[in-house]
């Protein structure tokens, strides 16, 4: 009787790469993963599972980049007329973006008087005037007022140990 290969030793043996770069991605290890990585205020371990979900965020956010290039490379080789694809669950969309015109500075007065271009001001607060101001008067110079800004958690990998950034 022949012997049979198992399932693993056949993946092994039709995939490019080796165990140790197959991804198996697991919802449940992904979410156990999150519940320990919310708890890295309280306790240090919680840092190797957000490290895992970040090494994982960044691999998946790096392949994406790879699959456009190559839908990219394939459709611009089609031709000019390359607007996308359109799957049964995945819609891809090959477009320019930005501004269409742009204008030479030095000819800016002549293209405003022809109605060429719409002139926009913006106008900001000066956060270190008014900083200064506050500080010195005790209030806000009439007409600033104080902007609701909500706080947000931003996570990055150091690329650096922290030991490596004490001693810089």
């Amino acid at each position: 009787m022949p012997k049979t290969k198992t399932a693993k030793k056949l993946i092994e043996e039709t995939t490019p790469e080796t165990p140790k770069d197959l991804i198996v991605i697991s919802p449940s290890e992904i979410t156990q993963f999150a519940n320990e990585g919310g708890k890295l205020i309280f306790k240090k371990e919680a840092e190797d599972s957000l490290v895992k979900l970040l090494n994982l965020q960044k691999l998946v956010e790096e392949k994406i980049d790879e699959v456009k290039k190559a839908i990219e490379t394939a459709g611009t080789a089609i031709g000019l007329g390359f607007k996308g694809i359109i799957g049964e669950r995945t819609r891809t969309t090959y477009r320019l973006y930005g501004e269409v015109y742009g204008y030479r500075i030095e000819k800016l007065e002549e293209l405003k008087a022809g109605g060429f271009i719409n002139e926009k001001i913006m106008y900001k607060a000066n956060s270190s005037k008014v900083q200064e101001y506050l500080d010195t008067v005790g209030e806000l110079p009439d007409g600033i007022d104080l902007r609701d800004r909500q706080p947000q958690l931003s996570i990055s990998l150091l690329e650096e140990s922290p030991k490596e950034l004490e001693n810089k």
